[in-house]
């Protein structure tokens, strides 16, 4: 993101950054991470995404109860702040591709694997709450 503004100078979309805006996202995305990281170290759980067989409880609590992905919101937020901040299109379309990205390759394969681990607790905790928020 920060190549992208650097390279493509004309492409902001404001002169103006809004730093008191983009910070609060930024600080925000910052909580849901650490509070979903604290909510997972409650319940003496794994926060590796890659390893889901050490999964030792099904998290819904905390951030969980509105959003089944708060870690990855967290980083979404951390980057459209950043977006904002350097007021450029091509970083708010760097965030979408964020999404995308983790959407295909990291929490749909994640979710087949809770299904096997979780079961018919996670299934029931997925209709119950959204992906992102």
């Amino acid at each position: 993101m920060f190549a992208t503004a650097v390279f493509f100078p004309s492409l902001r979309f404001s002169t103006k950054p809004i730093p008191y805006f983009s910070a609060g996202v930024m600080i925000s995305g910052m909580m849901f991470l650490i509070y979903a990281a604290w909510c997972f170290h409650k319940h003496k759980t794994t926060v590796n995404p890659l390893d889901l067989n050490q999964s030792t409880a099904l998290v819904t609590d905390g951030p969980y109860r509105i959003s089944r992905n708060p870690m990855y919101l967290g980083m979404m937020l951390i980057l459209l702040g950043y977006a904002i901040q350097s007021a450029h299109v091509l970083n708010i379309i760097w965030v979408w591709g964020f999404m995308l990205y983790m959407n295909s390759f990291q929490i749909k394969p994640e979710e087949a694997a809770m299904k096997r681990h979780f079961g018919e607790a996670y299934q029931t905790y997925q209709k119950k709450v959204r992906r992102w928020i």
